[in-house]
C-alpha cells in the first residue's frame, strides 16, 4: 500500500493506492469475474485530509467499511454509528473533486474511484510491492 498526499484546491488529500499493488489472496474471486477491478491499476482508495493537522475528513464511516452505511448517499443510523448531512457533504465533495480529475465513483464505496479512461482495462497486474 502507497500513501501520498496531494494538494486539491487548499484541502490535503490522503491518497490509499491500492491499485495493481496486491497479492491476489487479498481478494475474493478470479480477474474473470470482474470483481478485482484494482488489479487493473486504475483503481484507487482515496479520503481527504485536513492540510492543518492531516487528520482524516470525517465521513461516517470507516475506509473498507462494507454494507450501506459506506453508500455515498446513505443517511441514517446503523449499529456503528450515524451517517450525517454533514457526512453525505464531505463524501460528496471527495466524489465531486475525483469525478473533476477524471475518475468515476463507486457508489457502494464512499473511498472507492476507478479512471473513466483506463490505460490498461484488458492487463491483470501481480507483483511483490516493498
Amino acid at each position: 500500500m502507497t500513501k501520498t498526499k496531494w494538494i486539491i484546491g487548499g484541502i490535503a488529500a490522503l491518497v490509499i493506492i491500492l491499485a495493481a499493488c496486491a497479492a491476489p489472496y487479498f481478494f475474493i474471486g478470479a480477474p474473470a469475474e470482474g470483481i478485482v477491478k484494482v488489479r487493473k491499476g486504475s483503481t484507487i482508495d482515496m479520503t481527504i485530509c485536513y492540510k492543518e493537522s492531516g487528520e482524516e475528513v470525517d465521513m461516517g464511516s470507516h475506509f473498507d467499511f462494507f454494507g450501506p452505511p459506506s453508500h455515498t448517499m446513505f443517511l441514517g443510523k446503523y449499529s456503528g454509528g450515524n451517517v450525517t448531512k454533514k457526512h453525505q457533504e464531505n463524501r460528496l465533495m471527495l466524489q465531486n473533486v475525483m469525478t473533476k480529475h477524471g475518475f468515476k465513483p463507486y457508489t457502494n464505496e464512499w473511498w472507492h474511484f476507478t479512471l473513466k479512461d483506463e490505460p490498461f482495462p484488458q492487463t491483470w497486474f501481480g507483483f511483490p510491492i516493498k
